[in-house]
């Protein structure tokens, strides 16, 4: 292996753990867990199960916890493409989708169990789809690089 290939791979195994890391923090503070049949019940009865969020007009709500939630999971995405630059794009970006939903699905579990929190199925496809979008760029980026 190269040197900037061994550059690259440790690029991307350092966005994507500390991207993996922002993202607990971020979602599970203040880390107070209710794993309880009582805390579930009540995190569970708080789930929001809306798909697309709409404006009083009906129109898709473009706005700032859209963009927040892209952005949440895009170091993973870049992460992993680094890591896969060796991989053709088409399976990188699969990759990235499967990475991006288990970890949208995970934080969004565990805020059943953390009574400030709400989790919501939306924040699950945002989430994903920020993995998924971040990931070109990053594998384009780190196959340019070690070439």
């Amino acid at each position: 292996m190269t040197a900037r290939a061994t550059l690259t791979r440790r690029a991307g195994i350092a966005i994507f753990v500390l991207g993996a890391l922002a993202v607990l923090a971020v979602t599970q503070w203040p880390f107070a867990f209710d794993f309880s049949a009582e805390g579930f019940a009540r995190g569970r009865a708080r789930i929001e199960w809306i798909f697309l969020y709409r404006d009083d007009d009906g129109h898709i709500l473009l706005d700032g916890d859209l963009i927040r939630n892209l952005l949440l999971l895009a170091p993973l995405g870049a992460g992993w493409a680094l890591l896969r630059v060796e991989s053709s794009l088409r399976r990188t970006l699969l990759e990235a989708l499967l990475v991006g939903a288990a970890m949208a699905m995970f934080v969004e579990t565990l805020q059943i169990f953390t009574p400030t929190r709400v989790p919501q199925l939306a924040d699950v496809w945002r989430n994903t789809l920020g993995c998924v979008l971040a990931s070109p760029p990053a594998w384009w980026l780190g196959r340019r690089f070690r070439s």
